[in-house]
């Protein structure tokens, strides 16, 4: 008798070759079968999964993932089922010996291992986690359900007993990191249709969240902020306060992002009235923190680590009990010019999080702010590692060393990033600041010159490059550049009197 896999590796997949090998190889030790449900793929999929072992089997598309995976779920045979999507991996510190220890090791009513999911925010500002169930039982009662945002179920009834969290194993998920290629790929087009179709038929709270998610994915923050207050209204008392605490965290986040900070409060108000935990705390904090209420900001920052070990099994940003209110109450030391307590507090976040951009970059700050530059830059230079793309690290890098006096290593850098990263304005507008600070004229001339060609649409570029023209005498085209500088911006009174005077020099030049 052939003995059963003990763990098979199910998947649906399309259009992943860039993926899927990096997914496959992140299994290995942990799996014993193999199964890939092929939706369609025009690439090398199917290839690359073969060439893992993969069984393959193919699947007509039909707008539904939970019938695609449930296609899959027929197919395994292991007595274990491990969940992935392309473009994730088994964290490669993950012992896969001890996952499958552990899984052996579990009685017979637990039928789900809840796995920590981490998905990265963009730019290297952290990222999010939540319990997903990745690991679940090869039983036929055991399906998916919902066509999108599909999750696996016990058919007969979910009960407490049969959900255990995963000690051994982290999932890294970071096919949301890049949403301008991910909105290329038309998932949230694809997305908000098989939503609003299933939602027409049902009433469910979820759907009102994923859907105002799908929404602020694409750049559309009002109207998912409007969607979430519809169903904190709508389903307020039906649901568990922890879920109607993720429903008032994501209107947080939606109005902070638009800079509507008194919304972002009364939705926190109301949350920690329901339920007080970490992130619904560490989000109020930070919405006071914008209105420069420092006393609420402190109390709910300080509240949020308080309550670090309260339950919200629906609670995802990591660190929002522990190193990202210890930041904002170090922040709120600066303001209040307590400088020795600004440090203690960056300096215990960093302790906590040592791997966090952010734990980096304020910790440099701050030393930096002390005129301890040379203790700050390594914090600094560490920060540019972890976010290579989060503008404001190069731009402190680049202070911290002009603040030593290397003008040169603060040049030879901006320069490389400009180079690197052509496509950011920030980088070609700070450089060419640096270049006007040190009387180089010519060469801020130059940079701005072509950095106007892709970036029309900076003020501040306009600004500088007009400033830099009229101390070179050319009072024609410094006239000219700061007349485009007052179009994108006429409401700035330093572009107004520049620009005044480059017309008063333009004139007295040509009499």
């Amino acid at each position: 008798m052939v003995k059963r896999p003990f763990v098979s590796l199910s998947m649906i997949v399309k259009n992943e070759e860039a993926d899927l090998a990096r997914c496959l190889g992140s299994v290995r030790g942990l799996v014993d079968e193999i199964v890939i449900v092929d939706t369609g793929s025009t690439d090398r999929t199917v290839e690359i999964a073969e060439q893992f072992g993969a069984k393959v089997h193919t699947f007509a598309w039909c707008d539904d993932f939970s019938a695609a995976r449930n296609f899959a779920l027929d197919k395994v045979t292991g007595e274990w089922v491990l969940h992935l999507d392309g473009d994730e991996v088994v964290n490669p510190t993950t012992d896969l010996a001890a996952v499958r220890a552990e899984l052996a090791a579990q009685p017979e009513q637990v039928c789900f291992l809840r796995v920590p999911v981490r998905n990265p925010q963009p730019q290297g500002l952290g990222f999010d986690v939540y319990g997903a169930r990745r690991l679940f039982r090869n039983r036929p009662d055991l399906r998916w359900r919902r066509p999108i945002h599909e999750a696996i179920h016990c058919v007969t009834g979910d009960r407490p007993e049969m959900d255990v969290s995963c000690a051994s194993m982290v999932v890294d998920h970071d096919g949301y990191v890049d949403q301008k290629a991910r909105r290329v790929r038309g998932k949230q087009t694809r997305n908000m249709r098989i939503l609003k179709a299933w939602m027409a038929g049902t009433d469910e709270a979820v759907d009102h969240y994923y859907l105002a998610q799908e929404h602020a994915v694409i750049g559309q923050h009002a109207t998912a902020l409007r969607l979430v207050k519809q169903a904190i209204k709508r389903y307020q008392g039906r649901v568990r306060p922890d879920f109607e605490g993720a429903l008032c965290c994501a209107g947080m986040r939606y109005a902070l992002h638009l800079g509507r900070y008194k919304e972002a409060v009364r939705l926190g108000q109301h949350a920690v009235k329901t339920y007080a935990y970490s992130e619904v705390c560490y989000l109020l904090g930070c919405a006071y923190w914008h209105l420069e209420d420092w006393p609420q900001a402190e109390r709910y920052l300080e509240l949020a680590m308080a309550v670090r070990t309260r339950v919200a099994e629906y609670q995802m940003e990591a660190g929002a009990a522990s190193w990202k209110p210890l930041m904002q109450l170090g922040w709120i030391a600066c303001r209040r010019q307590q400088f020795d307590l600004a440090l203690d507090r960056m300096r215990r976040a960093h302790e906590m999080a040592p791997d966090q951009a952010l734990t980096n970059l304020n910790y440099g700050c701050v030393l930096m702010g002390q005129q301890r530059v040379d203790e700050a830059l390594p914090y600094l230079w560490r920060a540019v590692d972890l976010a290579p793309t989060l503008p404001i690290v190069h731009l402190r890098v680049t202070q911290a060393l002009t603040n030593r006096g290397d003008v040169q290593a603060a040049y030879d850098h901006l320069s490389k990033v400009v180079a690197e990263q052509p496509d950011v304005a920030d980088y070609a507008q700070w450089l060419g600041e640096m270049l006007f600070e040190c009387g180089e004229y010519e060469a801020c001339v130059q940079v701005l010159g072509e950095a106007i060609t892709t970036h029309r649409d900076r003020a501040a570029i306009y600004q500088c490059l007009g400033t830099a023209l009229r101390r070179l005498g050319r009072y024609e085209d410094a006239n000219n550049a700061l007349a485009l500088a007052a179009s994108i911006d006429p409401e700035s009174p330093g572009i107004r009197v520049a620009l005044a005077l480059a017309h008063e020099m333009m004139v007295m030049a040509a009499a």
